[in-house]
């Protein structure tokens, strides 16, 4: 089955339509809720993870199945309490960012929310403060997402405002 999974996300890289009928079986695969997670299901949901941010990168947001996908990875994913999924979820993340079809054609809001959620990672003391490959790829990623355009770095601007707001109106 991991096999199959991996063949379909090669394939669905080479063809936008392919991507578009498929992604739906990468949703499942990532929504896919199991008493007891074994690591049969983890590597299933890693290969799922990184076949869904590879096609996003190559073809972007195409459809509402997509839209879907991009939601759950950006969303669902930067949160899960499972530290493997969460650091591939976060690297892919960081990678669609860096796509020009992902980060340009979204709505601003909808990029500074996922940057927001990206700069809280990088200081989450539970899950990646002892994961050096998060926070280094968090760290290469945010002094070079700038780098890109000025546009960027006003995305970067109200990202980082917005968390400091939020840490200000949290409650202790």
């Amino acid at each position: 089955m991991l096999l199959a999974i991996e063949c379909i996300g090669l394939l669905t890289i080479l063809d936008r339509e392919v991507f578009g009928s498929y992604g739906k079986v990468f949703l499942n695969i990532l929504r896919r809720e199991r008493a007891k997670e074994d690591e049969h299901d983890l590597k299933e949901k890693i290969i799922a993870l990184k076949s869904t941010v590879d096609g996003l990168t190559v073809h972007g947001v195409t459809g509402p199945e997509t839209q879907e996908l991009f939601e759950c990875v950006t969303q669902e994913y930067l949160t899960v309490e499972n530290r493997f999924l969460r650091q591939v979820a976060i690297e892919g993340v960081c990678k669609m960012l860096f796509s020009t079809k992902l980060c340009e054609d979204q709505a601003p809001d909808q990029t500074e929310s996922i940057l927001s959620m990206l700069i809280i990672q990088l200081f989450d003391k539970k899950y990646n403060w002892q994961n050096s490959l998060v926070r280094s790829t968090l760290t290469i990623f945010f002094s070079n997402f700038v780098l890109f355009s000025k546009q960027r770095c006003y995305l970067m601007l109200n990202a980082t405002t917005n968390v400091i707001y939020s840490i200000l109106r949290a409650k202790y």
